[in-house]
């Protein structure tokens, strides 16, 4: 297998296994909190797309730019409940609706790619980083929540 089929594969394997553990909560349950002072349902899938949208903007920008911007937000817990709080005024379809729209937006661009983008790496906040390893961390990130679902069941 090469490295870009493995990136595309290990991204489609951890975003089905979200997809598994969300589709074992009934929808009406999503806005109740999942545990005393935690996050909804909703906020999870808020928060994964967030993230998600980050680290794949910046990616993107490396490959159209040249350059990876550095950064990352101040305060996370603060960003994180803000994004949380925006998201309550839209539907649960239109949280849902982004969460896919922006996964299959990322793996489109991902496939459109030339190989030999996976081959290559770049210094991020002091790291050699590659395609496949910064991906990976997004995996890792979606593969924390992932445990935490099947905790509250």
């Amino acid at each position: 297998m090469d490295r870009k089929e493995k990136v595309l594969e290990n991204m489609q394997k951890t975003r089905d296994e979200l997809l598994q553990e969300l589709s074992r909560f009934p929808e009406e349950k999503w806005d109740e909190p999942v545990s005393q002072g935690k996050w909804t349902l909703r906020g999870f899938l808020v928060h994964i797309t967030h993230w998600n949208r980050w680290g794949f903007n910046k990616f993107r920008c490396l490959v159209e730019q040249g350059e990876m911007p550095l950064g990352q937000p101040q305060d996370i817990d603060l960003l994180n409940e803000r994004l949380a709080q925006t998201w309550e005024l839209h539907s649960i379809e239109d949280v849902k609706a982004d969460f896919h729209c922006q996964f299959q937006e990322m793996m489109d661009y991902l496939q459109r790619l030339p190989e030999n983008w996976f081959e290559k790496k770049w210094q991020y906040e002091g790291k050699e980083v590659s395609v496949e390893e910064w991906f990976d961390f997004f995996n890792e990130h979606d593969a924390t929540h992932i445990r935490q679902l099947r905790d509250m069941r």
